[in-house]
């Protein structure tokens, strides 16, 4: 076992229990899982110090495990500015897929078919998270909502129930949600 100094409290979540680890020494989380037990073998889902290698900024946002557990979705920024890039692992190989994306933020959610990811885009020019896009595997991502009312950000985020995505609309004063069907995700 490598010593570590820190980590978060496990969550079950769909067969797994999920953390994240600090060891000595080192400055970025690893992220883990192990399958049914805690005394499972660990599986490594994403080594923030090994991907922050060479940079000179790193930081791992949000993550999400498809619903087979079999892919994971995560955004990463390595300018410092909130930017961050969206990657699709596969679990299994430990490969990454081609699927990707800029300047996003690291809200994401996964359709309950495997293979639908919903990610929030960002405006150009004052980062505002201000889209949300459908983006099926191997595909290009299509935008599904933009708000242009300045006033208001836009996040992801899935039911308890794993029935719907909820697409969180929040500005100061007041907030809106529409739900995605996460068992039909190309419904409108």
């Amino acid at each position: 076992l490598v010593p570590f100094v820190n980590s978060t409290v496990p969550t079950f979540d769909d067969g797994y229990w999920y953390y994240a680890r600090f060891e000595a020494g080192k400055q970025h989380p690893i992220h883990a899982r192990r399958r049914g037990t805690l005394d499972a073998p660990e599986q490594v889902l994403l080594d923030g110090n090994q991907l922050a290698h060479g940079s000179d900024y790193y930081r791992i946002g949000g993550y999400q495990v498809s619903r087979d557990g079999k892919l994971l979705a995560y955004a990463d920024d390595d300018v410092g500015r909130n930017q961050f890039r969206l990657h699709v692992k596969n679990l299994e190989t430990g490969q990454l897929l081609p699927d990707t994306a800029e300047n996003i933020s690291p809200s994401l959610a996964w359709a309950n078919d495997n293979r639908t990811l919903f990610f929030v885009g960002k405006e150009a020019t004052t980062l505002r998270e201000d889209r949300v896009y459908r983006h099926v595997l191997g595909k290009k991502p299509e935008l599904v909502l933009q708000e242009d009312d300045g006033s208001y950000y836009v996040s992801l985020q899935r039911t308890k129930s794993r029935r719907y995505i909820e697409i969180v609309l929040g500005s100061t004063t007041n907030s809106e949600e529409r739900l995605i069907d996460a068992d039909h995700p190309t419904a409108p």
